[in-house]
């Protein structure tokens, strides 16, 4: 027994020996990054971030921008990562071609294996991104927008008239529009994907399962990031559990779980010939309906270079997509309606500018709507403060290194740039924190070039070979919708402020509370 416990106690020693040396080290004149500026305690450990990131309402993306103003662009904000706030650098980092490969030690999420998004190699990527790309372009949008996008958009706001809402004292309904609009998201994604939503309209309130399911999903999003082989192990402990075990004590993997097998069954049915469509990307060429994006993957050009991808790797990238799809897109929204209603100069110039379309702008496409200076202006905006995924998407440089601000980066060092970190440097967006669709405007006094230099500096869809395919799908749906709602309806906010509306890191924005709002029929 005394030398069991002699073992332990030499076992813990050392470990506590290994981790001080490990801490020392990276403080010292011996570590390629030591010259770089930050936090002592965030180049001595990772943990530092996620003080912040693991805790329930504090985010270590906000804390970077303040950093940025004290420390310069370049920041040593993780022991082996650099956060950079340059543009020129950032075009660097992300540009079609780029050699900055995806950090293997950040995308390790289980969840995500297989996907196209834990794919580290750019060429490889690049491959896979190009055999879908054609789907998701501006014109195979244009094309579905009559049969796959409007029916969805039809249905949302038909229901937000006569179906699940509370009666609030003056009549109108009141609506949980982030419920509402997540779930309209959800339906439209996979209406789109598999021309077969999942229904979650239908749900009474709009309080889908499969909406609360994803939420869970993103809840856990933080901890994988900083703890990637612990969550790994975890999760594949869980996979081999059974379900009704899994559903009774782990909810949150339950409802992914959950997720990916729907994910899983639609590749299936589409494997199995159930899609009815003319296969491939030649049903695009041929303008022969709208195949979905899997039945494109599912039938591979090989000359063009296409990957073969497996059951596994189909489900996978389809959950990444409605995930991804889901949260941008109705985050997006949720900023656009409650930015509008809380500024009444901003919601009654809307009004103003809808009143010129058809009525309530039921026939209004794409293209019309988009050509609407403050209906394009509010899109914008809201993509602009809904940053997409705020946080870090960390690159690794090359072997030749680089040079960014002026200074060398030793290869081998993964490189950050954040979204929110971008979107509120108040040298390029003046009241950066402020809702303002006239920034995207011409006018006498903002020229054609400073609107030019606010779309450089707009980054809500990443940019490059790795940038989001689905930004044409995300501004089709944004036009649309928007302009139905405010067309259609008199809202106003219900118990609903700036405090509901503040936002934790979670990979995406989670916010503290939900948009709700009074709606009823306008009389216009």
């Amino acid at each position: 027994m005394a030398q069991f416990t002699d073992l332990l106690s030499t076992a813990f020693l050392l470990l506590v020996l290994y981790h001080a040396i490990k801490y020392i080290y990276r403080i010292s004149p011996l570590h390629p990054l030591v010259r770089f500026p930050g936090p002592r305690l965030a180049a001595m450990s990772n943990l530092y971030g996620g003080w912040f990131d693991l805790s329930w309402r504090r985010s270590y993306v906000k804390e970077l921008a303040g950093m940025h103003e004290r420390y310069g662009p370049i920041v040593r904000a993780w022991p082996n990562q650099l956060h950079v706030r340059d543009l020129d650098a950032y075009n660097q980092i992300f540009r079609v071609g780029t050699e900055f490969i995806k950090s293997p030690h950040f995308y390790t999420n289980p969840v995500l294996t297989h996907s196209f998004f834990n794919i580290t190699s750019t060429r490889a990527a690049t491959a896979r991104r190009a055999m879908m790309m054609p789907f998701f372009s501006r014109d195979a949008v244009r094309r579905a927008e009559k049969t796959l996008l409007n029916p969805i958009i039809d249905k949302f706001v038909d229901i937000l008239a006569v179906q699940h809402a509370n009666i609030s004292d003056d009549g109108s309904r009141v609506v949980d529009m982030t419920m509402a609009t997540r779930c309209f998201a959800a339906d439209s994604v996979m209406n789109f994907e598999y021309q077969k939503p999942l229904g979650v309209l239908d749900a009474p309130g709009f309080q889908a399962a499969f909406i609360h399911a994803m939420d869970g999903f993103s809840a856990t999003q933080q901890w994988p990031i900083y703890f990637p082989k612990t969550f790994g192990a975890i999760f594949r402990a869980i996979e081999m559990l059974p379900r009704w075990m899994v559903e009774r004590f782990m909810q949150p993997f339950a409802l992914t779980q959950w997720v990916q097998r729907v994910c899983f069954e639609r590749i299936a049915a589409l494997q199995e010939g159930e899609a009815g469509l003319e296969k491939g990307e030649a049903g695009l060429e041929k303008g022969k309906g709208a195949p979905t994006v899997f039945d494109i993957a599912l039938n591979p050009k090989m000359e063009k270079g296409h990957p073969r991808l497996t059951r596994e790797e189909l489900a996978a990238d389809a959950f990444l997509f409605m995930v991804a799809g889901t949260d941008t897109t109705a985050d997006a929204l949720t900023a656009a309606v409650f930015n509008t209603l809380y500024n009444p100069e901003i919601h009654a110039r809307l009004r103003d500018e809808l009143r010129t379309l058809r009525p309530k702008c039921d026939s209004s496409g794409w293209a019309e709507l988009e050509r609407l200076p403050y209906l394009h202006g509010i899109v914008k905006e809201s993509l602009r403060l809904s940053y997409g995924v705020p946080g870090r998407l960390p690159r690794v440089v090359p072997d030749a290194g680089a040079v960014f601000c002026g200074q060398k980066i030793p290869p081998g060092t993964q490189v950050s740039c954040s979204i929110f970190v971008y979107h509120h440097n108040e040298s390029a967006w003046q009241d950066s924190f402020m809702f303002k669709p006239e920034r995207w405007i011409v006018s006498e006094n903002h020229n054609a070039e400073a609107v030019a230099e606010l779309e450089k500096r707009f980054l809500s869809f990443s940019r490059g070979s790795r940038s989001c395919p689905g930004m044409n799908l995300a501004y089709a749906n944004l036009h649309l919708l928007l302009a139905r709602l405010f067309r259609r309806f008199d809202m106003e906010l219900f118990e609903t402020g700036k405090e509901e509306m503040e936002w934790k890191d979670s990979f995406v924005p989670m916010t503290r509370g939900h948009l709700r709002v009074k709606i009823r029929e306008a009389e216009d």
